[in-house]
Protein backbone atom coordinates (compact mmCIF):
# COMPACT_ATOMS: atom_id res chain seq x y z
CA UNK A 1 0.00 0.00 0.00
CA UNK A 2 2.86 2.79 0.85
CA UNK A 3 4.37 1.45 -2.26
CA UNK A 4 1.09 2.32 -4.50
CA UNK A 5 0.84 5.17 -2.32
CA UNK A 6 4.66 6.98 -3.60
CA UNK A 7 3.64 5.59 -7.00
CA UNK A 8 0.26 7.93 -7.56
CA UNK A 9 1.99 11.01 -5.47
CA UNK A 10 5.19 10.63 -7.45
CA UNK A 11 3.00 10.45 -10.47
CA UNK A 12 0.81 14.11 -9.55
CA UNK A 13 4.05 15.54 -9.05
CA UNK A 14 5.69 14.53 -12.58
CA UNK A 15 1.80 16.26 -13.89
CA UNK A 16 2.49 19.53 -11.90
CA UNK A 17 6.05 19.85 -13.34
CA UNK A 18 4.90 19.05 -16.60
CA UNK A 19 1.81 21.81 -16.21
CA UNK A 20 4.59 24.12 -15.07
CA UNK A 21 6.95 23.56 -17.82
CA UNK A 22 4.04 23.88 -20.51
CA UNK A 23 2.91 27.32 -19.05
CA UNK A 24 6.74 28.19 -18.80
CA UNK A 25 7.02 27.70 -22.67
CA UNK A 26 3.24 29.06 -23.65
CA UNK A 27 5.00 32.63 -21.61
CA UNK A 28 7.73 32.34 -23.24
CA UNK A 29 6.83 31.85 -26.93
CA UNK A 30 4.62 34.63 -26.62
CA UNK A 31 7.81 36.60 -25.45
CA UNK A 32 9.21 35.48 -28.62
CA UNK A 33 6.23 36.41 -30.46
CA UNK A 34 6.09 39.71 -29.10
CA UNK A 35 9.74 40.58 -29.62
CA UNK A 36 9.80 39.71 -33.67
CA UNK A 37 6.38 42.12 -34.05
CA UNK A 38 8.71 44.64 -32.77
CA UNK A 39 11.68 44.06 -34.72
CA UNK A 40 9.69 44.11 -37.43
CA UNK A 41 7.77 47.48 -36.47
CA UNK A 42 11.38 48.92 -36.19
CA UNK A 43 12.47 47.60 -39.60
CA UNK A 44 9.35 49.11 -41.16
CA UNK A 45 9.95 52.61 -39.21
CA UNK A 46 14.08 52.33 -40.68
CA UNK A 47 12.64 52.00 -43.92
CA UNK A 48 10.03 54.62 -44.54
CA UNK A 49 12.60 56.99 -42.73
CA UNK A 50 15.16 55.73 -45.16
CA UNK A 51 12.67 56.70 -47.98
CA UNK A 52 11.68 59.45 -46.86
CA UNK A 53 16.04 60.72 -46.89
CA UNK A 54 16.13 59.37 -50.37
CA UNK A 55 13.71 62.05 -51.39
CA UNK A 56 15.61 64.76 -50.12
CA UNK A 57 17.98 64.16 -53.57
CA UNK A 58 20.84 62.73 -51.00
CA UNK A 59 21.15 59.59 -51.98
CA UNK A 60 20.28 56.61 -50.29
CA UNK A 61 20.60 57.02 -46.63
CA UNK A 62 21.75 53.94 -44.93
CA UNK A 63 21.86 54.24 -41.44
CA UNK A 64 24.24 52.08 -40.96
CA UNK A 65 27.42 53.74 -42.87
CA UNK A 66 26.02 57.36 -42.65
CA UNK A 67 26.11 57.75 -46.35
CA UNK A 68 29.05 57.87 -47.90
CA UNK A 69 31.26 56.61 -44.88
CA UNK A 70 31.13 53.02 -43.76
CA UNK A 71 31.76 52.52 -39.82
CA UNK A 72 32.17 48.58 -37.91
CA UNK A 73 31.88 47.80 -34.78
CA UNK A 74 35.75 48.37 -32.81
CA UNK A 75 36.12 51.59 -35.08
CA UNK A 76 36.87 54.80 -33.51
CA UNK A 77 34.66 58.04 -34.20
CA UNK A 78 33.94 62.02 -33.29
CA UNK A 79 30.64 62.81 -32.98
CA UNK A 80 29.30 66.05 -34.42
CA UNK A 81 30.38 67.92 -31.06
CA UNK A 82 33.49 66.47 -31.13
CA UNK A 83 33.63 63.53 -28.67
CA UNK A 84 35.68 60.49 -29.34
CA UNK A 85 34.89 56.84 -28.65
CA UNK A 86 34.50 53.48 -30.10
CA UNK A 87 32.07 52.07 -32.10
CA UNK A 88 30.59 49.15 -30.22
CA UNK A 89 27.50 48.08 -31.63
CA UNK A 90 25.03 48.33 -34.86
CA UNK A 91 21.62 48.21 -33.70
CA UNK A 92 18.62 47.18 -36.00
CA UNK A 93 16.97 50.53 -36.03
CA UNK A 94 20.08 51.82 -37.83
CA UNK A 95 21.76 53.86 -34.96
CA UNK A 96 25.04 52.94 -33.34
CA UNK A 97 26.16 52.92 -30.04
CA UNK A 98 29.64 54.83 -29.56
CA UNK A 99 31.27 54.15 -26.17
CA UNK A 100 33.22 57.33 -25.07
CA UNK A 101 35.36 56.89 -21.76
CA UNK A 102 32.52 55.06 -19.30
CA UNK A 103 29.15 56.60 -21.06
CA UNK A 104 27.50 54.65 -24.09
CA UNK A 105 24.97 56.96 -26.45
CA UNK A 106 23.19 55.66 -29.21
CA UNK A 107 23.73 58.26 -32.30
CA UNK A 108 22.63 58.25 -35.72
CA UNK A 109 25.73 57.26 -37.76
CA UNK A 110 25.30 60.18 -40.32
CA UNK A 111 26.74 62.60 -37.42
CA UNK A 112 29.90 60.54 -36.61
CA UNK A 113 33.32 61.19 -38.35
CA UNK A 114 35.80 57.99 -38.49
CA UNK A 115 39.02 58.22 -36.49
CA UNK A 116 42.62 57.55 -37.63
CA UNK A 117 43.97 57.01 -34.59
CA UNK A 118 47.56 57.41 -36.00
CA UNK A 119 46.43 60.98 -37.13
CA UNK A 120 46.61 64.02 -34.41
CA UNK A 121 43.00 64.64 -35.67
CA UNK A 122 42.15 61.78 -32.93
CA UNK A 123 42.96 63.78 -30.21
CA UNK A 124 39.28 65.09 -29.08
CA UNK A 125 39.43 69.26 -29.27
CA UNK A 126 39.90 70.81 -26.23
CA UNK A 127 36.79 72.84 -24.75
CA UNK A 128 36.79 76.23 -22.76
CA UNK A 129 35.70 74.90 -19.08
CA UNK A 130 31.97 75.41 -17.92
CA UNK A 131 30.81 74.88 -21.63
CA UNK A 132 28.12 71.58 -21.80
CA UNK A 133 29.09 69.17 -24.85
CA UNK A 134 25.45 68.28 -25.00
CA UNK A 135 22.77 69.13 -27.69
CA UNK A 136 20.05 67.77 -29.31
CA UNK A 137 22.21 66.42 -31.71
CA UNK A 138 24.48 64.94 -29.46
CA UNK A 139 23.06 64.28 -26.41
CA UNK A 140 22.21 60.15 -25.66
CA UNK A 141 18.47 59.06 -25.18
CA UNK A 142 20.13 56.06 -23.72
CA UNK A 143 23.07 55.02 -20.68
CA UNK A 144 24.01 51.63 -20.43
CA UNK A 145 25.86 50.37 -16.55
CA UNK A 146 26.26 47.08 -17.48
CA UNK A 147 29.60 46.15 -16.62
CA UNK A 148 30.71 49.47 -14.38
CA UNK A 149 31.63 50.05 -10.95
CA UNK A 150 29.17 51.70 -8.31
CA UNK A 151 30.82 54.93 -8.80
CA UNK A 152 31.83 54.55 -12.54
CA UNK A 153 27.99 54.34 -12.83
CA UNK A 154 26.58 56.85 -11.19
CA UNK A 155 28.99 59.40 -12.59
CA UNK A 156 28.10 58.14 -16.05
CA UNK A 157 24.19 58.75 -15.18
CA UNK A 158 24.43 61.75 -13.76
CA UNK A 159 26.62 62.93 -16.85
CA UNK A 160 23.51 61.63 -19.49
CA UNK A 161 21.25 63.13 -17.04
CA UNK A 162 22.96 66.29 -17.76
CA UNK A 163 23.66 65.74 -21.16
CA UNK A 164 19.94 64.84 -21.73
CA UNK A 165 18.38 68.25 -19.72
CA UNK A 166 21.11 70.67 -21.57
CA UNK A 167 19.88 69.25 -24.80
CA UNK A 168 15.76 69.11 -24.05
CA UNK A 169 15.17 65.10 -24.61
CA UNK A 170 12.09 64.30 -23.05
CA UNK A 171 13.16 61.05 -21.72
CA UNK A 172 16.37 58.94 -20.66
CA UNK A 173 16.77 55.14 -20.99
CA UNK A 174 19.14 53.89 -18.84
CA UNK A 175 20.17 50.02 -19.16
CA UNK A 176 21.26 48.42 -15.68
CA UNK A 177 20.32 44.55 -16.40
CA UNK A 178 18.53 42.72 -13.87
CA UNK A 179 21.42 40.71 -11.69
CA UNK A 180 21.65 41.29 -8.56
CA UNK A 181 19.78 44.24 -9.03
CA UNK A 182 22.25 46.08 -7.02
CA UNK A 183 23.02 48.60 -10.30
CA UNK A 184 19.26 48.71 -10.51
CA UNK A 185 18.90 50.14 -6.90
CA UNK A 186 21.64 52.92 -7.92
CA UNK A 187 20.06 54.19 -10.71
CA UNK A 188 16.43 54.33 -9.06
CA UNK A 189 18.20 56.43 -5.99
CA UNK A 190 20.03 58.42 -8.04
CA UNK A 191 16.66 59.40 -10.28
CA UNK A 192 14.22 59.42 -7.15
CA UNK A 193 17.09 62.33 -5.92
CA UNK A 194 17.20 64.51 -9.06
CA UNK A 195 14.62 66.67 -9.15
CA UNK A 196 14.72 67.53 -13.07
CA UNK A 197 13.17 63.55 -13.04
CA UNK A 198 9.56 64.02 -13.38
CA UNK A 199 9.02 60.34 -12.99
CA UNK A 200 10.58 56.65 -13.57
CA UNK A 201 9.52 53.04 -14.71
CA UNK A 202 10.48 49.95 -15.91
CA UNK A 203 10.57 49.70 -19.65
CA UNK A 204 7.74 47.35 -21.77
CA UNK A 205 8.66 43.46 -21.78
CA UNK A 206 9.79 44.04 -25.25
CA UNK A 207 12.22 46.76 -24.89
CA UNK A 208 13.83 45.42 -21.73
CA UNK A 209 11.24 45.18 -18.71
CA UNK A 210 13.06 45.10 -15.63
CA UNK A 211 16.80 45.73 -17.53
CA UNK A 212 15.95 48.90 -18.34
CA UNK A 213 14.57 51.90 -16.58
CA UNK A 214 12.97 55.01 -18.67
CA UNK A 215 13.06 58.16 -16.88
CA UNK A 216 10.65 61.11 -18.03
CA UNK A 217 12.51 64.50 -17.67
CA UNK A 218 10.82 67.70 -16.69
CA UNK A 219 10.44 70.17 -19.51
Amino acid sequence: ARARGLERDAREQARAYLLEARRKVEEALGRARAAVDEATAREARRLVEQAIEETKGGGPADGRTGGPKTFKVGDRVRTGEGATGVLREIRDDGEVVVEAGSVRMVINPAKLEPLDSSSPSARPPVRPSGLSSASPAAAATEISLLGLRRDEAEAALLKALDDAVVADLPYLRVVHGKGTGALRQLAHAVLSADTRVRRFGFAPPVQGGHGVTIAELKG
